[in-house]
């Protein structure tokens, strides 16, 4: 019987947690998580893992100083530590290469960034997306694997963006991102997405300004947008401003924040492939 390798995820974003406990638990990795320093530190004594993630944010305790703390102790200083962090700098890399942990930066790139890493370590069979299943253990090779959709997401929201991108990427899809409608139309017109997903509200550019220029656009005009809102009426979808997207502008989909990944994933999967949950 083959043994499991062990990995403990440490990051206070519950969505964050569940996305990368997702992408690694089906590379065949028993996954432990914490929610803060203190609990991770706890669960790396108590079960030394075989490679820990910690977020750089993570409350409770300095995360470059937990790996600090595990090279010190002869049954944890061989554990290799992964430390992700949303503002990247030379002095959080310089703390972590002095520490002897990896350092990846919070994007659309992060899961398959993790997986690498975990690969080079643990020598575990990363997929490089859920669509690929020759790639896992086991498995018969495919001759070709479908084209990964490509979605941008635009939010003025840097944690929305960095869960949003980490979640669909696990479900095999190719994320490009803008943080306001008017970055979202020159990243629509070099990229050109399969699908698009937009937030309302937003400095620099809001979506209906974006979707607006987007439907007089020969080219981009007929790509699918799904709007997010955070806005309300009286605590309930404002229908008014939904008619106004869908009518107006041919939006396919207009969902109230805080979303649902399944209402999303059903909505998405109405104009492009994604596999099941």
């Amino acid at each position: 019987m083959t043994i499991k390798k062990s990995m403990l995820i440490a990051d206070s974003s519950p969505d964050a947690l569940k996305a990368q406990s997702r992408g690694c638990g089906a590379d065949g990795l028993n996954v432990v998580t914490a929610a803060d320093g203190l609990q991770a530190m706890v669960l790396i004594a108590r079960e030394p893992p075989d490679l820990a993630i910690l977020d750089f944010d993570l409350p409770g305790a300095d995360r470059v100083s937990i790996r600090e703390q595990m090279a010190r102790d002869g049954q944890t200083a061989a554990i290799p530590v992964i430390i992700l962090s949303t503002r990247p700098s030379a002095e959080i890399e310089s703390r972590c290469t002095a520490a002897g942990a990896h350092h990846v930066a919070k994007n659309s790139e992060t899961l398959g960034n993790i997986r690498a890493i975990i690969q080079r370590e643990l020598g575990a069979k990363s997929r490089a997306n859920p669509f690929d299943a020759g790639t896992g253990v086991g498995s018969v090779p495919s001759t070709a694997a479908p084209p990964r959709p490509k979605i941008l997401v635009v939010d003025d929201d840097a944690n929305i963006l960095e869960v949003f991108s980490i979640k669909l990427s696990i479900f095999g899809a190719e994320v490009v991102t803008a943080t306001n409608g008017t970055k979202a139309l020159t990243v629509a017109t070099m990229e050109t997405p399969d699908v698009i997903i937009t937030d309302y509200s937003m400095p620099g550019g809001s979506g209906e300004y974006f979707v607006h220029h987007l439907r007089n656009d020969p080219i981009l005009k007929d790509i699918p947008v799904i709007v997010l809102t955070g806005r309300t009426f009286q605590g309930a979808e404002d229908k008014a401003l939904k008619r106004n997207f869908i009518g107006r502008y041919g939006a396919v989909g207009f969902l109230t924040k805080p979303v649902e990944e399944a209402q999303l994933l059903d909505e998405l999967r109405n104009h492009i492939t994604l596999p099941d949950s």
